[in-house]
């Protein structure tokens, strides 16, 4: 992407691509250039060749699935996620996805089931979950705490019942 000539690094990446392998790191900047030039189908098929590379890997079908998002295409994401998680049996972040999706599609009872399951996952990481309950506190589309809300901060309580910042987080929403 050297001196903004977006035209130029595809092919820059071919020449690296065959010289030292294909690198995931290679295949999303290239989508990104597909992008900016108005390339979606293109921008498609390289993450779809790093899900094709990395199927064990969230990565691909998590970016794959924001690209379907972005062009309003939800259906088509929760295809790749159902996909993913054939690969990836209970992943959070797969899981976190699907409720965006489900979110685009007006579907909150299953948006809400999937935040739910993700937020159960003991892979995600305690950070993980106080981020993700502040991030949807501080969603300005949430007006008030709904009730996914209240279940999510119960279970980190009882996930982490030792953990102060838990009830600390708690007792911030019930205020």
């Amino acid at each position: 992407i050297l001196n903004n000539q977006v035209e130029k690094p595809p092919e820059s990446y071919r020449s690296i691509k065959k010289k030292f392998r294909a690198d995931d790191n290679i295949l999303v900047a290239r989508q990104e250039i597909y992008l900016k030039q108005n390339q979606p189908k293109k921008a498609i098929d390289e993450l779809s060749s790093l899900i094709t590379q990395q199927p064990d890997s969230s990565k691909g079908y998590i970016l794959l699935t924001n690209l379907y998002l972005k062009k309003k295409q939800p259906k088509e994401a929760l295809k790749v996620l159902d996909d993913g998680h054939k690969h990836i049996p209970g992943d959070p972040y797969i899981s976190l996805s699907k409720a965006d999706a489900y979110h685009s599609l007006k579907d909150e009872e299953k948006s809400n089931r999937e935040l739910k399951l993700a937020f159960a996952s003991d892979r995600m990481d305690f950070e993980g979950k106080m981020r993700l309950l502040i991030s949807l506190m501080s969603d300005p589309k949430n007006k008030e705490i709904t009730p996914v809300i209240l279940d999510l901060a119960d279970m980190l309580t009882i996930t982490y019942p030792t953990d102060a910042r838990a009830f600390a987080l708690y007792g911030d929403i019930l205020a």
